[in-house]
């Protein structure tokens, strides 16, 4: 056996040093992942919020959905096989029969309410 053979493998030292450095890379990397999955849930319930008020601004365009102007009124509504709650509220505008509507959606009935959208309908 020559000399040489026996500095062939690495120090007890050098391995955990390497764990170390593994270890806080993946801990970087969960963290990332953890962050990537709230915004995607985010964005998703935006989405269909702002779908969820297309529908209500449709229903009450075509006389489906009567609203008196002042009174909030909360609608349920299942899109994507959740029940999704729509507050929606009416004001007349210094136009005749010209209304202007503000929808806010929640997963709850009793809230929070956002993603506000507001739109004008004629009656």
């Amino acid at each position: 056996m020559s000399k040489n053979t026996a500095n062939l493998g690495f120090t007890m030292i050098e391995v955990l040093i390497a764990l170390a450095i593994l270890a806080i890379s993946l801990t970087a990397l969960l963290s990332t992942e953890a962050t990537s999955i709230n915004i995607y849930s985010r964005i998703k319930n935006k989405a269909i919020s702002h779908i969820v008020e297309m529908q209500m601004i449709t229903k009450v365009k075509l006389g489906e959905i009567r609203i008196q102007d002042g009174l909030a009124t909360t609608i349920p509504m299942k899109a994507f096989g959740k029940t999704w709650y729509a507050r929606l509220m009416a004001n007349s505008t210094s136009i005749n029969h010209m209304h202007e509507l503000n929808i806010d959606v929640s997963s709850s009935p009793y809230g929070p309410f956002d993603n506000n959208i507001l739109a004008f309908y004629y009656e």
